[in-house]
């Protein structure tokens, strides 16, 4: 897959997210994320559809992963940390929550996430 095709999925895929059509959305991001396993975008777009679709537990996975690849995806810490406390992981999700504040400091926004 193209640098370029791989965009048009990603669009595509984030248009359908927003529009709530969840299954259009999940099945465009498991193609991107088949043919690129480490872009950060399809990785934590993917774990907001897992988690939409109430998946906790793979969208828990999908966005560590996104962190792997990118230790500071200010959106992946955010979701990863709100997930992590609906399963009743404080720990690790205040651990996320406080690195998402560190990658933003000021920004007031984080503090209500």
């Amino acid at each position: 897959m193209t640098k370029q095709e791989l965009e048009a999925l990603l669009l595509r895929a984030q248009n359908a997210f927003v529009k709530g059509d969840f299954d259009f959305a999940e099945s465009s991001l498991r193609r991107a994320v088949l043919a690129c396993p480490d872009d950060v975008s399809a990785l934590v777009l993917l774990g907001l559809v897992c988690a939409k679709t109430r998946r906790r537990e793979e969208a828990i996975t999908l966005l560590e992963q996104a962190l792997g690849c990118d230790p500071e995806c200010l959106e992946a810490h955010i979701a990863v940390s709100k997930l992590l406390f609906s399963v009743g992981r404080g720990r690790e999700a205040i651990s996320h929550g406080k690195r998402a504040i560190e990658l933003s400091p000021g920004e007031r926004d984080v503090y209500h996430q």
